[in-house]
């Protein structure tokens, strides 16, 4: 997940830029990414209501 935070394995990037990564990849023609779900529905929630153990 790029929008995470660093000490989190993040790379802490703006929502514009998680925007244009998407439409990047999407552009490229690149296969699906594996565990998208995860990245992208469980992540957030982890960092919004995630104890600091499971962050």
């Amino acid at each position: 997940m790029i929008g995470c935070p660093g000490e989190w394995g993040g790379r802490a990037v703006s929502v514009m830029e998680q925007v244009i990564f998407a439409e990047e990849h999407a552009r490229s023609g690149a296969p699906g990414r594996i565990g998208h779900l995860g990245v992208e529905l469980v992540g957030p929630t982890m960092l919004a209501y995630g104890t600091q153990e499971q962050k």
